[in-house]
């Protein structure tokens, strides 16, 4: 019987030792990235619309980040904003700059660049169009405002947030047999547990499933199926909201980490559909996409194993972008 226990021992003790070796070889290298939210960030109001706490703070994706009176993105705990005339960023999470710290965000690096202006990063992980629409006339509090920038990611014409209260959305899998079992209610916690904590898993998980070709299917399949009407409405809305601040609007454009692997017609139709809309109202707006596909490595602008979200050398690049037309 001691024996059993020995070697029962023995194989739990390697075992661990092999799990501890992979966990940190997968941090040592960066061969991935986290990806949990802290949940008590987040609160809504009524199902209606999530927002974050004020004068809160917490981790996005293993980076610190902390939150003014307004629930939105400053540098510290104890930002003030100048009184200066104000840039806003309006978008997502990618905007938001989920995994990277605030200074190396393309809002941190325009913020530390501008003397002229102060800027103002109202963006929240999660939203679409839905969200932007129901908080386009908070800008006000912003007074005096010069420019608007709104950061356009393929999914914000989805109708509901991908980011759910306690943070469970993982996606879907075009394996219907791997989606089955992903959304086992144990294995979804599990896996919400293990992407906050394991880089090994995010690394493991990437490798299997190829994430950023599965998110931008189910992207793609949207638009090659619907006219995003929503985003008509909302560029028609925030184009009105602009006029009446007396502010210049500009729309980029950003594409998901898919596309740039071979940058064919085949995949740009979301690019082409909401640029005509973009045109059709007479908005400045780029696409970046191109510029993304010219780098030598497209693949190191975005966070590992993510669809659309920015490396550090990804922000710096939107940056570049805005400062030759802002």
């Amino acid at each position: 019987m001691r024996k059993i226990f020995n070697i029962f021992f023995i194989n739990i003790f390697f075992l661990f030792l092999i799990l501890f070796t992979l966990e940190f070889s997968a941090r040592f290298f960066g061969l991935a990235g986290l990806m949990g939210i802290t949940v008590d960030l987040i609160h809504d109001e009524k199902k209606r619309i999530h927002y974050v706490k004020p004068n809160s703070g917490g981790k996005v994706f293993g980076s610190n980040v902390f939150f003014d009176k307004f629930g939105y993105r400053v540098p510290s705990s104890n930002y003030m904003y100048k009184k200066k005339d104000k840039i806003i960023l309006i978008g997502d999470s990618v905007t938001f700059g989920n995994g990277v710290i605030e200074e190396e965000t393309f809002a941190g690096i325009l913020r530390k660049s501008n003397n002229n202006f102060e800027v103002c990063n109202t963006s929240v992980f999660g939203y679409q169009v839905r969200h932007f629409n129901l908080r386009k006339d908070e800008l006000d509090r912003f007074k005096p405002i010069k420019k608007i920038f709104y950061f356009v990611t393929l999914n914000d014409v989805f109708d509901s947030s991908n980011i759910a209260v306690k943070n469970k959305n993982e996606g879907n899998y075009e394996n219907t047999n791997f989606k089955k079992i992903i959304n086992l209610d144990y294995l979804r916690n599990l896996n919400i547990y293990f992407r906050d904590k394991s880089y090994f898993w995010m690394f493991l998980k990437g490798k299997i499933i190829d994430p950023q070709k599965v998110w931008f299917k189910n992207v793609l399949n949207y638009y090659q199926q619907n006219d995003p009407k929503e985003l008509s409405v909302f560029f028609e809305n925030l184009l009105a909201k602009s006029i009446d601040l007396k502010a210049e609007l500009t729309v980029f454009i950003l594409p998901y980490e898919y596309q740039t692997r071979k940058c064919g017609e085949e995949v740009l139709l979301p690019q082409k559909k909401i640029t005509n809309i973009l045109n059709g109202l007479k908005i400045e707006n780029y696409d970046l996409t191109s510029v993304f596909c010219d780098q030598n490595e497209p693949k190191e602008l975005f966070y590992k194993f993510d669809p659309m979200h920015l490396s550090e050398n990804g922000h710096k690049i939107v940056y570049k972008e805005i400062k030759k037309r802002k």
